[in-house]
């Protein structure tokens, strides 16, 4: 059955499905057959007995490329497409983050049942802290505001860490709204999109036993989709 998954692959394509050991970059441009490889490569590897679907972490940059994934993946191995259990840590960023913290995140003070601000609720938080502490939203728009606090999430700055850089009229602003904002989001247990990747990483990296329990449960881990700008 093994060699089945190295039908319809050329030489380069074949060599990347059986490494399996070490690390592996694959450079490929746009409809050359890099998710064919990746899925072949993710069937080989579960039906040489080297991990199980649950074992595998892979990554990917949109909810369509990993369900057409999981489906080619479960295909190979005559499992149910439409079952989204298999493969479950095969995701976007996002997708894979909701599900460690779903298992972990109290250690964070994120609660098990936590709801996710979509954009209309953050914008929605944003103005009633903008109101709380009487600034003009048309000097200050809620879309500038929080547009400032996600970078600084995206850069793991905490409110007390942005309001130390925090420099002019708007950053100052941002600076007075961004803990507010934060009590917002824990009163309503909920997160928003920059929350589920910063609060995984101050978890991994602040709880060595967790940290360890998930770098032991994925036995390899793959990301699809880093575009390469030419030098």
């Amino acid at each position: 059955m093994q060699n089945d998954f190295l039908n319809g692959l050329n030489e380069e394509q074949k060599r990347a499905v059986e490494t399996t050991n070490g690390p592996l970059l694959i450079l490929a441009g746009a409809g050359s057959g890099k998710t064919k490889t990746l899925t072949h490569r993710m069937a080989h590897i579960i039906a040489s007995g080297l991990a199980g679907p649950a074992n595998i972490l892979a990554v990917t940059f949109t909810n369509k490329a990993a369900r057409e994934m999981r489906e080619r993946v479960a295909k190979l191995l005559g499992q149910d497409p439409n079952n989204r259990l298999f493969m479950p840590y095969l995701g976007t960023f996002h997708s894979i983050c909701v599900r460690i913290l779903r298992q972990d995140g109290e250690s964070v003070e994120v609660p098990h049942n936590f709801i996710i601000f979509d954009d209309s609720d953050q914008q929605s938080a944003i103005k009633q802290a903008i109101k709380e502490i009487g600034i003009d939203d048309k000097t200050f728009t809620p879309r500038a505001i929080s547009s400032i606090i996600s970078s600084a999430k995206n850069e793991l700055m905490s409110p007390a860490g942005y309001s130390s850089i925090a420099n002019g009229p708007l950053q100052t602003a941002a600076a007075q709204i961004y803990p507010i904002y934060e009590r917002i989001l824990k009163n309503a247990k909920g997160l928003d999109f920059d929350d589920l990747i910063g609060k995984t990483v101050k978890m991994l990296e602040n709880n060595p036993e967790i940290r360890n329990k998930w770098q032991s449960q994925f036995k390899f881990m793959m990301v699809s989709g880093y575009k390469c700008s030419p030098i």
